[in-house]
């Protein structure tokens, strides 16, 4: 069945269409009442369809912009957060660092590992904290302040306590300083006097005893001096005040000992320098602002540790404050997603609801109009088409208002009219047709008797010509007789041309394939250059190229590729005032055993606009030098047909002025006994 939209295009391609254009001018007032009605039905619709589109789109709107704000807030809340909590691993890190480096003697300023800035990391969390209460929050923002300032507050106790634990390290280096000094003169000295001992004991003859016990009391000095050294390092090493008073007392014990195991020494073996570096030595170790300073240390080493163990507490409950943040700010979130969710049911619903009394009202728009002025006359139309389908010939009048379904019956009954029309005229088209191939074959017929008829006394004209030139009569006699001849070959050509062209439109001409010497090629091709070139004088020179590789056994159709390289050779001739015509036989030895044939000349060329058309039959290149030399028109549209059929190509170059060269294609040329030698290759 035909819709409503195929109906009119139809009406607009009628030839009928002055008729019916005329009776829409005439009935265009009574006409446009269906369009006009179905036009304000449709602009009522549209217009309640725009407000619930755009009363939708402005609801939708307000609950996106608010569902964006929402979404923008709660980015940013966790990206502080997550900020803050990338910062507070770098807090506790640095915590953990100076509470390692507390328990070394050495200031916190000059350890060799740098140490993180931990009021420069609170305040990029005292920072990312503000930007926090910007936005919006949750009740917990308050609490988290509140962690915050406890937090920088217990910061900044433990850097005081860090700064003045420095101090107190300072003032005991400069108090260890002179110790360590004293020790190493003391060690150097001992060593010294213990080497001298050692040196009389090995190079006497006799050993005294006095010798004996003074290398026995240097020995136990430097063993004292050692375990003096130990006592003295463990004790600058030390943090707790217990550890403070033990390292103390037995560094002085040690110190007693090495005065007593150099005092056994008589004054001669004893060297002032040694004694005065100890008594240096004792009045250090025995000095009260040594032990009050390791007793401050321990004191702020104490005070520090507890600071630093509240602070971690501290971080510890910040860490919760921020983790309250994120969940309120959930719940938050939450809240707002469901109020948004609500509003967004309410407007779908609203949507719905409108666009259901849009449908409504659709409907029974639809139903006045369409009903009552448009369905009944459509089925109406419709029985008219199915009578025009079942070849109906009796034509369906419409009865109502005239508009535009009377336009489109008419159109159908017009479309009925031209059907018939063009049946009828179809029926003449297949008459013509038939009689036109009934004439086709009987011509072809025709020129096939008629060639045969007129080639048998054609050849006896032209034997009897043949006779007459080589018979003892007068040289102009001969002449003519020559003459004649050559005028019987023509006419013996151009009828071949023409059987073989009918041949080859009735697809009658068929391809034998079969083996043939090479060399019978190559003399006739010869043959015919030497006879062209005979027959155009002098100025006009044939030459063959036959290279060494070209097998001495070929397969295919031996006349028809002679009769290709004839017209081509001749064509060639024809076309080439002076100069040379050049065939250039080669062979590819690939998969294909392709026999390639190159026919050049040194003529006028072929202009590039006419040599698609060359090879159309009864068609020649249009001037003055070519239709002095004659022709059918025929040669080489039978020399492409020719090659097509023996499944190769004829192409064609030329430049105008410079000559034209013919390149056609034999396709498995090689006979099968034959095997092309890669060696013979050029």
């Amino acid at each position: 069945m035909l819709t409503l939209y195929e109906l009119k295009l139809v009406t607009e391609s009628l030839p009928g269409r002055q008729k019916e254009a005329s009776l829409q001018a005439q009935t265009s007032a009574q006409g446009s009442s269906l369009v006009a009605r179905m036009r304000l039905s449709i602009g009522i619709i549209a217009g309640l369809a725009f407000f619930v589109v755009g009363l939708s789109a402005l609801a939708l709107y307000e609950v996106g912009k608010e569902r964006e704000e929402l979404i923008e807030i709660n980015l940013s809340t966790l990206l502080e957060l997550d900020r803050i909590h990338a910062l507070l691993p770098r807090v506790v890190s640095a915590l953990l660092l100076r509470q390692e480096l507390a328990g070394s003697a050495a200031p916190l300023g000059e350890s060799d590992i740098p140490l993180p800035d931990l009021n420069i990391t609170l305040a990029e969390i005292r920072h990312h904290a503000e930007r926090l209460a910007e936005i919006e929050m949750s009740e917990a923002g308050a609490e988290f302040a509140g962690d915050l300032e406890v937090v920088i507050a217990g910061a900044e106790d433990l850097a005081a306590l860090d700064k003045e634990l420095d101090l107190t390290r300072g003032r005991l280096r400069q108090l260890f300083d002179p110790v360590a000094q004293e020790l190493e003169t003391a060690e150097r000295l001992i060593v010294e006097m213990r080497e001298e001992a050692d040196i009389r004991l090995k190079s006497s003859d006799t050993i005294l005893p006095d010798d004996v016990r003074r290398y026995v009391l240097l020995e136990n000095a430097l063993r004292e001096l050692y375990a003096t050294q130990v006592a003295f390092d463990n004790l600058s090493q030390t943090t707790s005040q217990e550890d403070v008073a033990r390292e103390s007392a037995l560094l002085r014990i040690h110190v007693r000992d090495i005065v007593y195991i150099l005092a056994r020494l008589s004054p001669s073996e004893q060297r002032q320098s040694l004694v005065q570096a100890v008594q240096r030595l004792r009045a250090l170790v025995f000095e009260t602002a040594v032990l009050s300073e390791l007793a401050e240390q321990a004191n702020l080493l104490d005070r520090a540790t507890v600071n630093r163990n509240e602070l971690l507490l501290n971080l510890e409950e910040f860490q919760n404050s921020l983790t309250q943040i994120a969940e309120s700010q959930a719940e938050l979130v939450f809240r707002r997603g469901e109020e948004l969710s609500n509003k967004t049911r309410f407007f779908y619903g609203l949507l719905i609801t409108l666009a259901l009394g849009v449908l409504l009202a659709t409907g029974l728009a639809s139903y006045q109009v369409l009903e009552k002025g448009v369905a009944r006359r459509i089925r109406a139309l419709e029985k008219n088409l199915d009578q025009l389908k079942a070849g109906t010939k009796a034509r369906l009048a419409l009865h109502g208002p005239t508009d535009e379904l009377t336009r489109i019956n008419e159109a159908l009954n017009e479309l009925r009219r031209q059907t018939l029309a063009r049946d009828r005229m179809e029926a003449d088209l297949r008459s013509a047709m038939e009689q036109a191939t009934e004439t086709a074959q009987a011509k072809t017929q025709f020129l096939s008797t008629m060639s045969h008829e007129v080639r048998t006394p054609l050849n006896a004209i032209i034997g009897l010509f043949e006779l007459l030139e080589t018979s003892a009569i007068p040289e102009r006699q001969q002449l003519r007789a020559t003459n004649g001849k050559q005028a019987g070959e023509k006419l013996l050509g151009l009828l071949n041309n023409v059987l073989d062209a009918s041949r080859i439109d009735t697809d009658a001409l068929h391809i034998s394939h079969a083996r043939f010497d090479a060399s019978d090629l190559r003399d006739d091709i010869e043959t015919a250059l030497e006879g062209r070139a005979a027959r155009s004088g002098s100025t006009v020179t044939g030459k063959m190229i036959w290279p060494a590789d070209i097998p001495k056994h070929l397969f295919g159709d031996l006349y028809r590729i002679r009769q290709v390289i004839y017209n081509l050779v001749d064509n060639a001739f024809r076309f080439t005032p002076n100069g040379t015509v050049t065939v250039e036989i080669s062979f590819e030895p690939t998969p294909d055993a392709t026999l390639r044939v190159a026919v050049r000349d040194e003529g006028i060329g072929i202009p590039a606009d006419q040599i698609a058309r060359i090879f159309e039959p009864f068609t020649q290149v249009e001037d003055g030098m070519r239709r002095k030399v004659g022709g059918s028109g025929l040669g080489l549209s039978i020399s492409r047909s020719l090659v097509n059929l023996m499944g190769g190509s004829l192409s064609v170059t030329s430049e105008e002025g410079r000559g034209t060269e013919f390149v056609f294609t034999v396709p498995n040329a090689l006979y099968s006994d034959e095997k092309p030698r890669e060696n013979q290759l050029a």
